[in-house]
């Protein structure tokens, strides 16, 4: 498992945004996206791995990144 804690998420974002030479809002937008369509989406298959994760809340995009940081098993 990938050693992270909540407050390290705003360095990731700021390691993505220089990396991508984007701002760290549009990190977050780009974030806020994906799980908007994971939350909103039909397939079922989407659905079932969101809520293994999220149950039935939409996460910020800081609680996403977390949670799925502590989740990577390698």
């Amino acid at each position: 498992m990938l050693g992270i804690k909540k407050r390290d998420t705003k360095q990731v974002f700021k390691a993505i945004a220089h990396q991508q030479g984007v701002s760290i809002s549009e990190v977050k937008e780009r974030i806020q996206s994906t799980i908007d369509e994971m939350y909103y989406s039909d397939d079922p298959d989407v659905q079932a791995e969101f809520s293994s994760y999220f149950g039935k809340k939409r996460p910020t995009p800081e609680e996403y990144v977390y949670t799925i940081a502590t989740k990577i098993k390698y």
